[in-house]
């Protein structure tokens, strides 16, 4: 620093032959420095304004997209869409990804035989799942998705078509920047009839308070429709990209 004003200094030196041209040296240099500061000033700013809306920190929405099928032996196929949008400026390195199924109705003996079905300090059920958990555990950089980029996984649950109500979670834990997103959505099944549920939670950051996956929490996105009878609605128009399943 010291040696540059000395540099400085030396450059705006007046030239006793040529008055003019020291003049326009000098303004060229304080030009050049006015240029310097407010790129410094700028960068900073932007710097600064980057880290109070915590602008590292990964950002993104999940929604659910579910139909189901039946497939003729007493057996009903659930299909479920988990996409996953990266809202933030930086990429979102997942961690580990898990989705599964929980019967609700008919109420499910082990609950049936319960007093209170909600125990006490608890905000839901304690609901049995159908089918196996979905479970992926990734590495550092098996599965990156880049800013303002979509992706989807799919999943197939096969359970008893005796299932009229369920419930669809899913949770997907960062590499880092907090423990994860959630989004629990309700679904109705009739027999009969195909149908459809979209549903998506908005958010975004992904929160740094611990909380267990599976238990409930305030601003949860869950919705729940009835499908429909003619046919499969999809209340969601946003493209499928398949890079795979898990």
């Amino acid at each position: 620093m010291v040696l540059w004003a000395v540099g400085l200094l030396q450059a705006v030196q007046p030239h006793p032959a040529d008055p003019l041209a020291a003049s326009r040296d000098l303004f060229e240099t304080l030009k050049s420095i006015a240029e310097i500061v407010a790129i410094g000033v700028g960068g900073f700013w932007t710097w600064a304004a980057f880290i109070r809306s915590r602008g590292y920190q990964p950002r993104a929405v999940i929604t659910h997209q579910i139909s189901h099928r039946t497939l003729g032996d007493g057996r009903l196929l659930l299909v479920v869409d988990v996409f996953l949008e990266n809202l933030g400026e930086v990429s979102i390195a997942l961690r580990e990804a898990q989705t599964w199924v929980q019967q609700m109705v008919p109420l499910p003996p082990e609950l049936a035989a319960e007093i209170e079905i909600v125990k006490h300090g608890a905000t839901e059920a304690e609901w049995p799942h159908l089918d196996k958990v979905h479970n992926q555990d990734f590495k550092a950089k098996d599965y990156v998705i880049d800013p303002k980029e979509r992706d989807q996984f799919r999943h197939n649950f096969i359970f008893g078509s005796d299932v009229k109500t369920m419930q669809v979670y899913t949770y997907l834990e960062p590499q880092r920047g907090g423990i994860g997103w959630k989004l629990k959505s309700t679904y109705d099944i009739d027999p009969g009839q195909p149908g459809s549920l979209s549903a998506k939670k908005q958010n975004v950051e992904a929160p740094s308070v611990e909380q267990k996956p599976g238990t409930s929490s305030e601003g949860e996105a869950t919705q729940r429709t009835a499908s429909s009878k003619e046919g499969p609605v999809a209340e969601s128009s946003q493209e499928e990209l398949d890079r795979g399943a898990f």
